[in-house]
This record gives structure tokens, C-alpha cells and sequence, in this order.
């Protein structure tokens, strides 16, 4: 399980540098995301009740953050976004005190179907990074559905399939680098005598 957790903590850490190649407009939501699951990462390696409790929290607000970062601020202003935010943290939060996993996994179901939502429509775009953050996103559902059955095994597919969610999102959502310059083949004129 130390692992696992370690495994998290570096997932999110790696999501944060990955964060500096994203629009800026996404920029700031895939931070807040690396941040909460990096808690969660924390919590499993200290173990206990309070692990269980971050890890619902966490499966709401999560995935809600990585939802806004494929939707964008084009498409929904930053006011509306908070509103989100503010629904999925209270929804988490209540989840865990209330120790009601459905508080949870509610807006986890809702923020996988946006992220889909996004990515079929930018399928013709880049089919590539398309199909990686459908698998991405695929992950979070996953991860909660094998967390359900409420044993050691399930919280461990929740840390290996959030930290694959977490980084398949932000892989896809980086920008490529200007790896291939093209340069034109101009005539060598330095063994030429300047006259």
C-alpha cells in the first residue's frame, strides 16, 4: 500500500510540471486536481480511517477539476466554474462525514461523462491524444468502481487507476513541443574569399 501511495504522490508531482506545457486557461485546474490527489496519496501512506474518509473527498473534487480543464473557460466562465467546484467539494465533503459513498460518486459519474463528452468532439482533431484521454477518463470509474467493494484491494485499484487517470488526462492536455524545426538548406558560402 506504501507503494501505491508513493506511486500517487509521484503521479501528482509529475501532473503538476505537466501542468506547465497545458493552456493556461486549464492550467490552474489540473494544479488544484495534482493537489487533492497527492492528499490522497498522503492519506493511504499514513493509512487508517482518515484514508477512506480523504479518498471520497477526493472522488468528487478530483475528477471535477480535470472536467473543467477539458471544458475549458471558453466554454464555461470561471464564475459557473467555481460554482462546480464548490458543488463537488460540498458533495465530497459530505460524503465523508456522512460516510454515504453515493455523495461521492456522483459527481465523479458526472465529471467522466463531461470529460467524454469533450473528448468525442476533439476526436477528428487529434485521435491520438483523444483516445488517450478516453482511456484516462475511463480510469476514474474504474478506480471508484473496484473502491466500492470497501477492502484493501479496492483502495488500492483507486490509487493505481486515479494516478493513471490523473496523468492520461494531463498528457492529453499538454501541448506539444516544437520538437521538429524545419530549416532550409541555404548554400554554404563560408569557404568563399570575401572580396
Amino acid at each position: 500500500m506504501m507503494l501505491l501511495a508513493l506511486m500517487m504522490i509521484c503521479a501528482s508531482v509529475a501532473a503538476w510540471i505537466l501542468a506547465g506545457a497545458i493552456a493556461a486557461h486549464a492550467r490552474s485546474y489540473v494544479r488544484l486536481a495534482a493537489i487533492t490527489f497527492a492528499a490522497l496519496g498522503i492519506a493511504s501512506a499514513l493509512s487508517g480511517p482518515f484514508a477512506d474518509r480523504v479518498a471520497l473527498i477526493v472522488m468528487a473534487i478530483g475528477p471535477a477539476c480535470l472536467a473543467l480543464a477539458t471544458l475549458g473557460t471558453r466554454v464555461l466562465p470561471r464564475f459557473l466554474a467555481s460554482i462546480v467546484l464548490a458543488a463537488a467539494a460540498a458533495s465530497g465533503i459530505a460524503a465523508a462525514a456522512m460516510n454515504m459513498m453515493v455523495l461521492a460518486l456522483a459527481p465523479l459519474i458526472v465529471s467522466v461523462a463531461v470529460m467524454a463528452g469533450c473528448i468525442i468532439r476533439s476526436w477528428k482533431i487529434a485521435p491520438l491524444r483523444a483516445a488517450q484521454a478516453f482511456a484516462a477518463a475511463l480510469a476514474f470509474l474504474a478506480g471508484a468502481s473496484v473502491y466500492v467493494k470497501g477492502d484493501l484491494i479496492g483502495q488500492m485499484a483507486l490509487l493505481l487507476f486515479m494516478s493513471a487517470g490523473l496523468l492520461g488526462v494531463a498528457l492529453s492536455l499538454a501541448r506539444d513541443s516544437n520538437a521538429a524545426i524545419e530549416q532550409q538548406r541555404v548554400r554554404d558560402l563560408r569557404g568563399q574569399a570575401i572580396g
